[in-house]
């Protein structure tokens, strides 16, 4: 019989729940904690030995970019309801088309949004007001970030289907290698090399492939029916309407409630680089108390979506 999880992953169809969503909890708020820490460690590398304008390019951009990614990462939600809802059904077969249309499919939403953003990021740098003095900086930084795209989805679609089997834990631990290197290449390309915002574009997207190919080998390695084969990756439709379907309109959400924070930003970077650089160190703290708030939202997710599969 095949397995469709690891004793090691919570049973999400059994109760009593309480402390098993606790438990799922726990791991994905530590998560969205390291998250959080890693890009606060790139924002005091670059401000404490690059100064505040480095810092500004940076804090210019970051909610543009958030924004940006906010509507394909979102889709990811989908790929982790649809995977829960089989897992709960017991679907194989279905299952295993979820898994590989969702690498797929966030490998070209990867491709297309990078590139995408890539070529318009000069006009998307001016809609947000960035200031001529830090704008060649900007520029620079995003256009290295925007290469990280196609790693940042296939981690996030991959990490939400490995959720989904009740698994919050390895997606935490690859995210923890993937952030210490993140920090590491941050201190070797800054102090060693004399890189500026580059040098922590460059560690950033470093990180995230790692993290990805770490993810996409843990799902290599399962011998449950998560199970990841290169050789079956293909677009299923079905699978792939129900994941853009639920998925969708969670990103559209995520993109609209970004969207605000895009214009607070614009208006920041009118009153020049030592307010911007003030308004990203505020910003970097603020994003921990929404940490809880999004890891209970994701489990309610998880959990609920296993028990509408097996019709509990």
């Amino acid at each position: 019989m095949t397995l469709f999880r690891k004793r090691s992953d919570i049973d999400m169809t059994n109760g009593p729940f309480l402390g098993k969503i606790i438990a799922f909890i726990i791991p994905l708020c530590l998560t969205h904690i390291l998250q959080n820490l890693y890009n606060a460690a790139d924002l005091a590398v670059i401000g404490q030995f690059r100064g505040d304008a480095a810092l500004a390019a940076i804090g210019s951009t970051t909610s543009l970019n958030a924004m940006l990614t906010s509507l394909f990462i979102g889709i990811s939600a989908g790929a982790g309801v649809m995977a829960a809802h089989h897992i709960g059904a017991r679907e194989e077969q279905k299952l295993s088309e979820v898994v590989h249309s969702s690498v797929l499919l966030a490998l070209c939403l990867g491709v297309l949004g990078g590139t995408l953003f890539f070529v318009s990021a000069p006009t998307l740098l001016r809609w947000i007001a960035v200031p001529e003095s830090i704008f060649d900086q900007s520029l620079l930084y995003v256009r290295i970030i925007f290469f990280g795209f196609p790693a940042s989805m296939v981690y996030n679609y991959s990490a939400s289907i490995v959720r989904a089997s009740g698994d919050s834990t390895h997606p935490l631990i690859y995210l923890t290698i993937s952030g210490v290197t993140n920090v590491a290449l941050n201190l070797v390309l800054v102090l060693a090399f004399g890189f500026g915002v580059e040098g922590v574009a460059i560690a950033t997207i470093a990180s995230q492939y790692l993290s990805a190919a770490l993810m996409l080998i843990h799902l290599f390695r399962l011998k449950t029916a998560l199970h990841f084969s290169p050789r079956k990756l293909r677009f299923h439709r079905t699978a792939t309407k129900n994941v853009l379907y639920i998925g969708v309109p969670m990103g559209v959400q995520n993109t609209i409630f970004n969207l605000a924070n895009v214009l607070v930003q614009s208006s920041v970077n009118a009153f020049g680089d030592l307010a911007i650089a003030g308004n990203t160190a505020a910003c970097n703290l603020e994003n921990f108390p929404y940490v809880a708030m999004g890891s209970v939202n994701q489990a309610a997710v998880t959990f609920v979506g296993q028990n509408v599969g097996a019709k509990r």
